[in-house]
C-alpha cells in the first residue's frame, strides 16, 4: 500500500513531465517543418532570379549539394553519435543498456541539423527517426530539472518516459 501511495504521490509531476515531453516534440517538429519550409521558400526565390536565359537549375543543384554535404558532415564535425536514424539506438536504450552520451545536447544538436539541411537538400529521408532520437533526448534532459526528480530516480519511469518520447517523436512527424 505504501508503494502505491509513493507512486502516486509522484502522479503530478509526472503528468507534467509527459506533457512537457509531448509539447517539446510538437514544437521541435513544427520548427523543423518551418525552418526547411522557409530553406524552400529561399531556394525558389533564388531560383527565380537567375539570369535571363539561364535557367535556375544550377542554382538547384548547388543548393542541394551544399546542403547534402551539410547534412553528412554535421555527425563528423559535432558528434559521431548523431550518425543514422536514432532508432536503434533508443531501442537499445529501451532494453536496459545505457548508451553513453547517445542523449545528449551536442547529439541533439546534431541529429537537429542534420535533419533540417537534408530535407532542405531534398533528399528523400524519413523524419521518424531523428525526431525519435530527438524526442528521447528532450525527455532525458527533462528528467534532471530539480521537479521531476522522481522520475530521475526510477529506473522503470525513466524507461517508461522515453517510451513515451518515442511515441512523441513519431507523433511529431505527422
Amino acid at each position: 500500500m505504501r508503494m502505491l501511495l509513493r507512486v502516486f504521490a509522484d502522479t503530478p509531476s509526472t503528468i507534467l513531465f509527459l506533457s512537457l515531453v509531448g509539447a517539446t516534440a510538437a514544437l521541435g517538429g513544427a520548427a523543423v517543418d518551418g525552418i526547411v519550409g522557409g530553406l524552400w521558400a529561399a531556394r525558389a526565390s533564388l531560383q527565380e532570379a537567375a539570369p535571363p536565359g539561364l535557367s535556375g537549375w544550377p542554382v538547384a543543384a548547388l543548393w542541394a549539394c551544399f546542403f547534402a554535404v551539410l547534412a553528412v558532415s554535421v555527425g563528423h564535425v559535432l558528434t559521431e553519435r548523431a550518425e543514422g536514424s536514432g532508432i536503434p539506438q533508443v531501442k537499445a536504450i529501451l532494453a536496459g543498456t545505457w548508451l553513453h552520451k547517445q542523449l545528449s545536447l551536442p547529439t541533439l544538436g546534431a541529429k537537429t541539423i542534420g535533419l533540417i539541411a537534408a530535407l532542405a537538400s531534398g533528399l528523400f529521408v524519413g523524419k521518424e527517426g531523428p525526431f525519435v532520437h530527438m524526442a528521447a533526448t528532450a525527455a532525458a534532459k527533462l528528467w534532471r530539472l530539480p521537479c521531476f526528480r522522481g522520475v530521475r530516480r526510477s529506473d522503470t519511469l525513466k524507461r517508461q518516459a522515453l517510451a513515451a518520447a518515442v511515441a512523441a517523436g513519431v507523433t511529431a512527424t505527422l
